[in-house]
């Protein structure tokens, strides 16, 4: 394995040295050496693209919404063509939610919160990952109720206890657990959809 990254790197390097003004090379051949889609994930952003949408007022992370992208890949991309959204650090001041750009006060941001973050975008983000977390956890038991086969709504599907008495956190509620205890918790459960869900607790279907 370090042989392969050693080569790796020895092959970049002479690449870049050939070819100092080209700007692309460097980008295809780690992507072709590597064969990471990492590697690719930086490529082919559309600079028009990321001015328009800076315009439009998005924020990074929105950009990275709408484009597809990694939050990472996005920040890559907006420092190699120069660019700043209108939410960048640098353009907020102190008092002033690095997302939305809202004024801070003790009402709306957490009082346990070191982030210059509102509460509104605090509890957005916290949204987005706990239905990030919940179409993992679907994927991770098969994509479809255990029961009748229904497979929508990601939404429509719980995740059923077997064994109360095993039970140690709710799957619903989330926040702050790892994917490797989220995983540990659902292997406790029957994925169902919410009428197979309701029809086990009334005795009408049996898992």
């Amino acid at each position: 394995m370090r042989w392969c990254v050693l080569t790796a790197t020895l092959k970049f390097t002479l690449v870049y040295v050939a070819f100092p003004s080209v700007e692309t090379v460097s980008y295809k051949v780690v992507a072709t050496i590597c064969g990471s889609d990492s590697c690719s994930e930086n490529q082919f952003m559309d600079e028009l693209q990321l001015k328009q949408l800076i315009q439009d007022g998005c924020s990074v992370r929105m950009i990275s919404e709408k484009i597809g992208k990694s939050y990472t890949a996005v920040r890559y991309q907006l420092a190699k063509f120069g660019l700043k959204t209108k939410f960048g650090k640098f353009c907020r001041t102190k008092d002033e939610c690095r997302d939305c750009g809202d004024k801070l006060t003790a009402k709306n941001k957490y009082r346990s919160q070191n982030r210059k973050i509102c509460k509104v975008c605090v509890n957005k983000l916290r949204v987005i990952q706990l239905k990030e977390n919940k179409q993992k956890l679907v994927d991770y038991k098969g994509g479809k109720c255990e029961s009748c086969g229904y497979d929508r709504c990601v939404a429509a599907l719980d995740f059923h206890h077997l064994d109360p008495k095993e039970k140690e956190f709710t799957i619903g509620s989330n926040k702050g657990k790892s994917w490797e205890a989220l995983k540990v918790e659902v292997d406790k459960c029957a994925m169902v959809c919410s009428n197979c869900h309701r029809e086990i607790h009334e005795g009408l279907i049996v898992i």
